[in-house]
């Protein structure tokens, strides 16, 4: 879906609910610190395609 990569509000709303998913499994595996790791890379990519700094496309 193209759509998405173009709008930076929906692309940044893809790249937290992503995050937020991908949260939730390592919380379910006990991995805590791994789960808050997952969700700061996705807020600093966030904050970086929302403020027009989208240097790295992949994420952490």
């Amino acid at each position: 879906m193209k759509y998405f990569e173009d709008k930076p509000c929906e692309r940044s709303c893809m790249i937290l609910m992503r995050a937020a998913h991908e949260s939730i499994e390592w919380i379910k595996k006990g991995k805590y610190k791994r789960a808050e790791l997952v969700l700061e890379c996705a807020v600093e990519d966030v904050s970086d395609i929302l403020e027009g700094r989208d240097m790295k496309k992949d994420g952490c």
